[in-house]
């Protein structure tokens, strides 16, 4: 069998009836056909896969006719209400003494109504200022129209524009809205832009029914998003007055009017402008920074500080992306109503530490990898599955042209493979990680299932006596694969075909590099040796090389004499032994230690012992805190093993008694 022919029948597994890429992985040419993407008009390949993929990202990114986008419905703890919703009660009750009662200290009971302060300190607050019927003429209040989605918007607002208030009762969200109107428009009917916001309106509506007080005002500034609160300034218009009725509820009148002024002064500190989630987030950094400054550094204080320093977009973005499972996102997934500019909210984010932007792949590190993956969609991922697919498909239609015999069908799957090594992936991965960490990833790579198809190639053509092309395949499979376990065989290789050409000079500067290459071990190092040696006689060499006494050494050969029972190719050898009883190989090497070969006692083990007691030694060096080792619970049968085989071959070759070396 030719070398590198098992390990494709093992990559190929159960063969596939069915390749749907055979035809354009065996084509002469490899243009493709392109087709126009019907979203964003781009050529891209008519291959099925890909114009799924393609599609599948256009339709994600783009918006619908209407203009909105995806929307998070999931409700967290910064969507709550952290501060207390101040309520009036309207009620017929007549005996308040009883009712005042059993209310909360900061509510009041004046006439009928009941009032609930804002806070529990609001009362003191609003003491201070002394409120007559006489000086609420003229007084500003600054507010923000709100509610602003649930209409139309057809004209744009401007600076500047007249406003009115009127109470909205009927609302079956709120009995105590207030409705903002265009004083503007042109029509009879005024035009609604929104709401005042629920906390101030609670005290401006029975202001404005009880008292009869209306109030008008202007715009003050336009935001950018039509979406967003709009600042206005409104003031008192007229209040008409109804005799003894108005002094009865003087008391009344003074307590909604302070309450109101004080819900106009704290939205100075929080204004209504941000998102819930935002002022919530913000007053947890706040609470945190007050009540536990011992627990942070100067510099940590001052990070979280920072955090209010940012723009409401990179604000709100931050709590977004708090809330997701993370820790890595795609700048094309993030898409939010309220950020109007994610990639300058991102840029932001990034300016002051909060988040790692990584424009450049080549920053990124190995361990990051399984991350990324995680946020491929499905459609990309079964890219990458066809391209390791094609990876395969190949391999098999190698072997199947191998058991036919159809060399033009080999050659071209040769050519193929050959074309799809890419050496600059592999250099690109090993620049940018370790040597380990490089050789763990390239066998889950395209490139490494093309080598070994190239590596079958390389045999075939040998049997064929083509050693020049053999000797191609050969420098490009060392060219690409620097940190490879393969070097040696392929170097041996290289140094063999180089002398079958009649290029021995050449052959023996292959051989002596190949022993200063950290990937050459084992038995292809001991064969460059001997090839060293037998080469590099004078006059080609004068100097003896160091390592000539270990391989000319005469290893003591005991030849063991048995009657077969059998000689097919495929089954175990089974003997006669000296007892006359049948038994293995094994057992009839036991047997002759024990008599002829001086009474040695033995056991059959397939060197366990050695490998244990190898271990135990070793144990702080096979097992010591080497980075990008240990990665999986099942490399032992591969990794570790292979590592411990090479240790065992190395030690063989460093006893000086022949014959007593490690059996493996």
């Amino acid at each position: 069998m030719l070398k590198g022919r098992e390990s494709v029948v093992r990559l190929v597994g159960k063969r596939r009836r069915f390749l749907p890429n055979r035809e354009t992985l065996l084509s002469a040419s490899d243009d493709l056909e392109l087709v126009t993407c019907p979203v964003c008009a781009l050529k891209i390949s008519a291959q099925h896969h890909a114009v799924n993929s393609h599609l599948d990202t256009c339709l994600s990114e783009s918006e619908t006719p209407t203009g909105t986008k995806r929307k998070l419905s999931q409700r967290t703890l910064l969507d709550s209400n952290f501060l207390s919703k101040s309520k009036i009660h309207q009620s017929q009750l007549t005996n308040n003494d009883d009712f005042c009662g059993s209310r909360h200290s900061n509510s009041h009971i004046i006439n009928n109504v009941v009032v609930v302060a804002p806070k529990a300190k609001a009362a003191a607050a609003a003491a201070d200022v002394d409120v007559t019927m006489e000086n609420v003429s003229g007084v500003t209040l600054q507010t923000f129209i709100v509610g602003r989605r649930f209409f139309s918007h057809e004209n744009e607002l401007h600076v500047g524009a007249n406003i009115s208030l009127l109470p909205d009762p009927h609302n079956v969200k709120d009995p105590n809205a207030i409705k903002v109107l265009s004083s503007d428009s042109g029509s009879c009917k005024c035009k609604v832009l929104g709401f005042l916001p629920r906390e101030l309106a609670q005290y401006l509506s029975p202001l404005m029914e009880k008292y009869c007080l209306s109030f008008e005002g202007y715009v003050t500034s336009v935001p950018k998003n039509p979406f967003d609160f709009v600042p206005i300034q409104i003031a008192r218009h007229k209040m008409i007055l109804h005799g003894e009725k108005e002094y009865e509820d003087v008391e009344a009148f003074k307590c909604l009017w302070k309450y109101a002024i004080h819900v106009v002064e704290s939205t100075k500190n929080c204004p209504p402008g941000i998102t819930k989630y935002q002022q919530n987030f913000c007053l947890v950094i706040h609470e945190v920074i007050r009540s536990n400054p011992h627990l942070f550094t100067d510099d940590e204080k001052k990070f979280m500080e920072s955090f209010t320093s940012l723009s409401n977009d990179s604000q709100r973005l931050f709590v977004r992306l708090y809330t997701r499972k993370g820790p890595w996102f795609r700048i094309s997934t993030i898409s939010y109503s309220e950020v109007l500019d994610p990639q300058e909210a991102v840029k932001g984010l990034s300016a002051m530490g909060y988040l790692c932007l990584f424009e450049d792949k080549d920053k990124l590190h190995d361990n990051d990898i399984k991350e990324i993956l995680n946020l491929l969609t499905v459609s990309e991922l079964h890219d990458i599955l066809c391209k390791l697919k094609k990876a395969i498909e190949v391999a098999q239609i190698m072997d199947e042209a191998l058991d036919g015999n159809n060399v033009e069908l080999v050659l071209r799957c040769i050519k193929r493979a050959d074309s799809r090594i890419s050496s600059s992936s592999m250099k690109t991965m090993e620049s940018t990680t370790s040597e380990l960490v490089a050789t763990f990833y390239s066998s889950f790579s395209a490139s490494w299932v093309y080598s070994k198809v190239v590596l079958l190639g390389v045999s075939f053509l040998e049997r064929e006596r083509r050693y020049n092309d053999a000797i191609n395949l050969l420098k490009r499979l060392l060219n690409c694969f620097t940190c490879d376990g393969r070097r040696g065989y392929w170097t041996l290789r290289l140094s063999i075909n180089l002398e079958h050409t009649g290029y021995p000079n050449e052959s023996l500067t292959v051989a002596e590099d190949g022993l200063q290459d950290p990937w050459v071990r084992a038995g292809s190092r001991m064969a460059l040796q001997r090839r060293i040696l037998r080469l590099g006689k004078p006059p080609r060499r004068w100097k003896t090389p160091s390592f000539s006494a270990s391989i000319k050494r005469k290893i003591t050969e005991v030849h063991v004499q048995g009657r077969p029972l059998n000689c097919e190719m495929g089954m175990k050898n089974r003997f006669y032994g000296e007892d006359g009883e049948q038994c293995g190989v094994e057992q009839l090497a036991l047997q002759y230690y024990a008599g002829e070969g001086g009474g040695w006692q033995g056991v059959h083990t397939e060197s366990g012992i050695w490998l244990t007691i190898f271990g135990l030694l070793m144990w702080d060096i096979i097992f010591s805190n080497v980075p990008n080792v240990f990665r999986t619970r099942f490399q032992q049968g591969i990794t570790s093993m292979g590592e411990v085989y090479h240790t065992i071959q190395q030690a063989n070759r460093d006893r000086s008694i022949a014959g007593t070396g490690f059996n493996w």
